[in-house]
């Protein structure tokens, strides 16, 4: 099957209503399909294009920039001078203005390209900064609430739609764009934050947790060993609220 025929006695039988006949020939009509004329149109452009470009660039391969540069100088302080003895101050005038008035644009464009790539930069830095923040704080403060090693990443991901980092590099919960705040009425705590999680994926923690907690844990708070001395150091005030219950 080919784009073209020249006559409609020449197209496939059965593929009659997929031609057009325009020109005196007959045209597949296919969305996308681009002319063969166009095409290689297309490709004698582009041909055309780089022998320019190589022009160009055989022209300026022996050009010492600086020496162009130099001479460029010397050639424009010859026509200033000119208009000088020709006493043509007013036209000398307008010319040396307009010079520095590309030469400032030039200068100014490219001091606001150079700083929208620095603020990048900078904004870049500061987000794997503060990740970094969030994570370790937040790393450590799982494994000291009990959570699995193996479950580390997932607290991660969660933590981080919660937690940022302040001025002080401390940690603040919020949901969405406002604080959190916990059940005393001050800004939430990290252990606050893996109690309510404990709650609702218990499967992330070493211990049981929950309703369905051994020896009664669910009723009374979440369970930690009596043998996890991180684990203890770090809940010594839920411990003694009865938020969080000893086991072995």
């Amino acid at each position: 099957m080919k784009a073209k025929y020249k006559t409609q006695e020449e197209v496939p039988e059965g593929l009659e209503q997929f031609y057009h006949e325009e020109g005196g020939e007959y045209h597949l009509q296919v969305d996308g399909l681009v002319p063969k004329s166009t095409v290689d149109e297309f490709r004698n452009n582009n041909i055309k294009l780089n022998k320019e470009l190589q022009k160009v660039q055989d022209t300026l391969s022996g050009v010492d920039l600086d020496e162009y540069k130099t001479l460029k100088t010397e050639r424009q302080q010859i026509a200033d001078q000119e208009l000088i003895s020709a006493g043509k101050l007013d036209e000398l005038l307008v010319q040396r203005t307009e010079r520095l008035r590309t030469d400032y644009e030039s200068r100014f464009e490219k001091m606001q390209a150079d700083s929208q790539a620095d603020k990048a930069k900078a904004e870049e830095y500061e987000t794997q900064f503060n990740t970094m923040i969030v994570e370790s704080q937040l790393k450590d403060a799982a494994l000291k609430a009990g959570v699995r090693p193996e479950a580390i990443e997932d607290v991660l991901y969660r933590g981080k739609r919660v937690w940022r980092r302040t001025d002080s590099n401390s940690l603040q919960a919020y949901e969405g764009e406002t604080p959190a705040y916990g059940k005393q009425g001050q800004p939430l705590t990290k252990d606050e934050w893996f109690e309510g999680l404990a709650d609702q994926a218990p499967h992330l923690f070493k211990t049981s947790h929950g309703s369905g907690a051994a020896g009664g844990a669910g009723s009374q708070g979440r369970r930690i060993s009596r043998f996890d001395q991180d684990a203890l150091n770090s809940n010594l005030e839920a411990i003694a609220e009865g938020r969080v219950v000893l086991g072995d």
